[in-house]
């Protein structure tokens, strides 16, 4: 799969040049400038026409908690298991997310749900052209369990 390195570039003659990249093969460097000329073939002769710099920027992933986070009070810090971790961002399934999405404490109240062993994971190569997001948080809330319903009878003798 092929992904657009730039916006079409414009060289200094008015050619406006769209590159493409194939992100699987890790070729390009990141954070450097890199010359990119525009030539023409006659015959054996290769002549420069013109030429510009560009520079390939890391691609900005975005963790996140999603899917149900609220609860009934269970007496532990365990996520619902809707709750999810996801990874945005990511292109040609270069990178994976993975932890434990847990609440702060077991207590029935509104809280931070946050990823215990928050880790993300890159095919061969891929990990230079993505920035790392930080573990991600969100609020949920553990809901006071009902108190059970009791019945009274009385046996007189």
């Amino acid at each position: 799969a092929l992904t657009k390195l730039t916006e079409p570039v414009t060289v200094k003659d008015g050619t406006p040049v769209t590159f493409s990249y194939d992100t699987t093969k890790k070729i390009l460097p990141t954070g450097e400038n890199l010359r990119i000329a525009v030539c023409s073939v006659d015959g054996d002769s290769v002549s420069v026409k013109d030429s510009t710099e560009i520079s390939l920027a890391k691609k900005k992933l975005t963790a996140s908690i999603t899917g149900t986070l609220d609860k009934t009070y269970d007496g532990t810090t365990t996520a619902p298991k809707a709750a999810a971790l996801s990874l945005d961002g990511v292109l040609n399934n270069e990178a994976s997310a993975s932890g434990t999405i847990e609440y702060g404490s077991p207590d029935a109240k509104n809280q931070t749900l946050s990823v215990k062993n928050f880790k993300v994971d890159y095919v061969s190569g891929a990990g230079d052209y993505y920035i790392t997001p930080e573990a991600p948080t969100k609020t949920g809330t553990i809901r006071k369990a009902a108190a059970p319903q009791t019945s009274q009878k009385y046996l007189m003798v």
